[in-house]
């Protein structure tokens, strides 16, 4: 597979992470998340959802015990600049909801902005060269989500408020 057929097969992905999310969103917390015209989401200053909510399917933190948090992005490793993306980007993102199929925390955006901030924060490239960003331990995830959606064995979605 080459890399721009790769790139399409994890935008794919990437789009049905945010639709299961949104439904179970809406069924789960009676709430109506409308989600954005995916075409237009990097002409536009808005993220995932008109309502604030930015997806983030972090497929390794199971593994690592990490969560990538991006900064930065490129299209293809070949471009020269980054542009801001991630928590940098200046849209109307509220919260990042960062997980995988299995678990999703709500992490407001002006925290892990507040972490990136504090300079404690080791910023490096991933493997691809397409993105900058910095690892964030699932710990400090959970600390510093406000609330979070797990799917239990029976496959049910259980709501947790962090207080």
């Amino acid at each position: 597979m080459n890399y721009k057929d790769n790139f399409k097969n994890k935008l794919k992905q990437s789009y049905e992470f945010v639709n299961y999310w949104i439904g179970v969103i809406n069924r789960k917390m009676c709430w109506k998340l409308t989600p954005v015209d995916s075409s237009k989401l990097q002409q536009t200053q808005l993220c995932d959802t008109q309502e604030g909510f930015e997806f983030k399917w972090d497929k390794k933190f199971e593994d690592t015990g990490n969560f990538w948090i991006e900064i930065e992005e490129k299209h293809h490793p070949n471009q020269e600049k980054y542009i801001p993306s991630g928590i940098l980007r200046d849209d109307n993102t509220v919260f990042y909801c960062i997980g995988n199929f299995n678990i999703l925390y709500f992490v407001p955006k002006r925290t892990l902005l507040t972490a990136y901030n504090s300079g404690k924060w080791t910023i490096r490239e991933n493997n691809q060269k397409t993105s900058k960003g910095f690892l964030v331990s699932r710990i400090n995830i959970q600390m510093w989500s406000v609330f979070d959606l797990t799917t239990n064995a029976n496959n049910e979605h259980e709501l947790q408020i962090s207080l």
